[in-house]
């Protein structure tokens, strides 16, 4: 066992104080360091000349802390303001809005300014940014999550915030806005946010690579390391070299070969192939002057990332105090049923940086502990137990917040801190429903439960197997009721729904034996398979194999946000395995097929594209949520431009590597579910090409990007702070993931750090750990 990994073990025996992330390999601290070739001072902010404020409190000019002369701008608002709000996401707003008098900013690429927080209690302070301009292109962008900078700065302290703007439209800057959001308040929290600010500048630095396939002079790599029987290859562009070589913790050159040129439809690169290099140990990659940060060839390199996922969950429990982020939260927030009975909603796990909870999340991701730890049951009884441990705090949550009627908290957003005495007016109460998908999703977890917890607990494993079998009838009962879509915009037609069906009825079946369920699998199965093209459809590139949103073959299953393409692949998979009819073998083949021919479309890489798509012929038409958020019309105008970007299939259809998508960009949930599909279909079949396919999408997360950044928060390098209004960034949290930058279908990662793409979000989680699952 590797040393770092030994020490990760030690860490997350005391779970509860939380790993901590070394900052010299962070994103952050290289950012804070760059060297700034021209200055130019925008306020001192020692005087409130050409500043304004508005919301509750006050802003005036104090002398009790400055980092830049002798005064500061100092502001204090209240925490709580008014009624809890209707959106449960902040009390109102503390803003300093800068004039910046219409300037020409494009000679800038980074603007700064210092903060010092003095506030009771607070863990963390969230501050944003916002850049407005009214030039060519005004930005923000109408209803558009882009143009804001939000960071989590230390209390009681003076920290310098920087934002990289290369890619800010800034031709005419009218303001710059400085933003607290008053979130409420714990017991232990005062009433009243007070924060100082100092010194706004703009300046010139060595921007990040932030848009496109290029990798340039960096090196992409996975920062988790390779088994050894893995294939290993780690790319770069431009170097001229013609050899690279691994290097041992000891300096020592240990393998050398030829680098090979590849040129894609994405550029040109430089690939560095050490498969054949199988000896365990700690390397680096180097090619001419250029070398990466140590990895490790190991049998177990995930475990490390899976550790820290854990890590991530635990600290994100609700309603209980986790030292360092929170003293026992939500206590007094509740979900009501329509005859008028309350359940507490604290418990569970806190999801997205708006401290929001939902049944399907964290179904989900309760699913992925359990078959995580029935992956490594015999080999590393230590993390099985930790794994079992997380499963059944979100078991628990999920079966005590269920009236057992099939209403149930489907989804709550929080978004404010409460001071959990009830009857008071900071009370959250949202509405219970009766959602199938949502009692599938719980039922199949339940079962998963039933039979990991068998042995262990006898009670508790009875009762995740009553709960599964009446949350499944709930759902079989719900299955034909019109609702409207979801964030998973498929996850209410017909096929996923069927899928889940399915799915949860094969955990049960497996849990229990019951013949009953087995052949409900087999029925929901069906519409599946007839939701798949099982013929070459008549396009100029022959791909089959892809599912549809119903068995009308109407439009391509595709996702923007929250996805579960698995459910269809997880049930015909199992169903491979439990029954001998070889439709389902043929259905798993078929998708098969249709991943090993997509996979060829993004080398070096080997990341998977998203979806097929046709023209004039988007989900987004029947998606309340876009009406209701004002971006309906830039939908409707922007779909088919999106479309067109993606690579032509025929004159109808396309191909995107990244989803069409319109408010909700950031893609690693969407990515996630296809390689949990992938990696599940492999095990099925036995297919270790497909295998390989599933563990690229992992390492394209942990570094293999061409960004060579790990969008893992402490898991390899370079990783960055990520949008969490409520707690500090926490070793193993993931953002949705990489967004795309307007209509174009290619990377887009700037520091910007914003909802939703890189806020952090325990879907992502959930399907890097579950696909984890069935390759470690």
């Amino acid at each position: 066992m590797n040393p770092e990994l030994k020490q990760l073990l030690k860490d997350s025996r005391n779970a509860w104080k939380g790993m901590k992330a070394n900052p010299n390999d962070s994103a952050q601290t290289r950012w804070d360091n760059k060297e700034e070739s021209k200055v130019r001072l925008l306020t001192s902010m020692e005087n409130t000349d050409r500043l304004t404020y508005d919301g509750p409190g006050k802003m005036r000019v104090s002398d009790e802390q400055s980092i830049y002369g002798t005064t500061s701008v100092k502001i204090e608002a209240p925490s709580v303001y008014g009624e809890v709000p209707s959106h449960h996401r902040n009390y109102s707003r503390a803003r300093i809005f800068f004039d910046a008098q219409g300037e020409d900013w494009r000679d800038y690429n980074r603007i700064s300014f210092w903060v010092y927080p003095d506030c009771e209690g607070y863990q963390n302070v969230w501050i944003a940014i916002t850049l407005i301009n009214k030039g060519e292109v005004e930005y923000p962008r109408p209803k558009y999550f882009e143009g804001s900078h939000h960071i989590n700065v230390p209390n009681k302290r003076w920290t310098r915030v920087v934002w990289e703007i290369p890619q800010t439209y800034r031709d005419k800057v009218s303001q710059i806005v400085l933003t607290h959001n008053l979130h409420g308040y714990q017991c232990d929290m005062g009433k009243t946010s007070t924060l100082y600010f100092n010194k706004m500048e703009l300046s010139v630095v060595d921007a990040d690579h932030y848009n496109g396939w290029e990798i340039g002079d960096r090196i992409a790599f996975c920062h988790s390391g390779y088994r050894p029987e893995d294939k290993k290859v780690a790319t770069t562009q431009n170097s001229g070299e013609k050899e690279f070589s691994l290097i041992d913790d000891n300096k020592n050159v240990v393998f050398t070969a030829p680098v090979k040129v590849i040129k894609t439809d994405i550029g040109e690169f430089e690939q560095m192939d050490f498969s054949e290099f199988k000896t365990e140990g700690k390397y680096c990659i180097k090619i001419g002057d250029r070398v990466t940060k140590s990895f490790y060839i190991d049998r177990y390199n995930w475990e490390s990332a899976v550790w820290k996922t854990i890590n991530f969950f635990m600290q994100e429990r609700c309603g209980i105090e986790i030292p360092g982020v929170h003293l026992p939260c939500h206590l007094d927030c509740f979900c009501q049923h329509p005859d008028g009975r309350k359940i507490s909603i604290a418990g569970g796990w806190h999801d997205a940086g708006d401290v929001s909870q939902g049944v399907c999340n964290t179904a989900e991701s309760a699913h992925a502990f359990l078959d995580m730890a029935e992956r490594v049951k015999d080999t590393h009884p230590e993390l099985c137990e930790r794994l079992l441990d997380e499963a059944r705090w979100g078991l628990n949550w999920m079966m005590r917040t269920r009236f057992g009627d099939g209403y149930r908290c489907t989804w709550t957003t929080l978004g404010i801190w409460t001071e959990n005495i009830i009857g008071d007016k900071d009370d959250v109460t949202q509405p219970a429903f009766n959602s199938a998908f949502d009692n599938l999703c719980a039922a199949a977890a339940e079962a998963k439960g039933a039979k990991l917890f068998r042995g262990i607990d006898d009670i508790f494993a009875d009762y995740c197997l009553k709960c599964a079998k009446e949350d499944f009838k709930f759902g079989v009962e719900g299955m034909d009721i019109p609702k409207p879509p979801t964030f998973a915009l498929s996850g209410s037609a017909k096929g996923q729904i069927n899928a889940q069906a399915g799915v949860a009825a094969m955990e049960i079946y497996n849990a229990c034996g019951d013949e009953f369920y087995l052949d409900e699998a087999k029925i929901f199965a069906k519409t599946v398979l007839g939701c798949q093209q099982q013929d070459y459809p008549d396009w100029d590139v022959k791909i089959r194999g892809f599912f549809y949103e119903t068995p009308e073959k109407i439009r391509p299953l595709a996702y923007e946000h929250r996805a579960h393409e698995q459910a269809f692949v997880m049930l015909l998979s199992m169903l491979t395995k439990a029954d001998p009819d070889p439709e389902w073998r043929r259905g798993v083949e078929l998708y098969a097929e249709y991943i090993k021919a997509i996979a060829e479309y993004i080398k070096p890489y080997g990341l998977l594209p998203s979806a097929i798509y046709e023209l004039n012929n988007g989900n987004y038409k029947n998606t309340p949520r876009e009406k209701s958020a004002g971006a309906f019309e830039l939908a409707e105008n922007d779909y088919n431009d999106q479309v067109l970007e993606g690579i032509k299939l025929s004159d109808t259809h396309y191909l995107r590597r990244f989803p069409v998508a319109f408010m909700f960009r950031g893609f690693g949930g969407v990515l996630m579910t296809k390689a949990k599909a992938a990696a599940s279909a492999a095990n099925a079949l036995g297919d270790k090409e497909l295998l390989e396919i599933a563990r690229k999408q992992l390492e394209w997360q942990i570094g293999n990007n061409p960004f060579a950044r790990s969008y893992m928060y402490g898991e390899g390098y370079d990783f960055a702070p990520m949008y969490s209004e409520f707690a500090n960034d926490i070793v193993g949290e993931m953002p949705c993931g990489i967004q795309t930058l307007e209509h174009y279908d290619a990377p887009f990662m700037p520091m910007m750090n914003s909802a939703t793409y890189n806020e952090i979000w325990v879907h992502a989680s959930s399907r890097f750990l579950w696909t984890i699952a069935d390759i470690f």
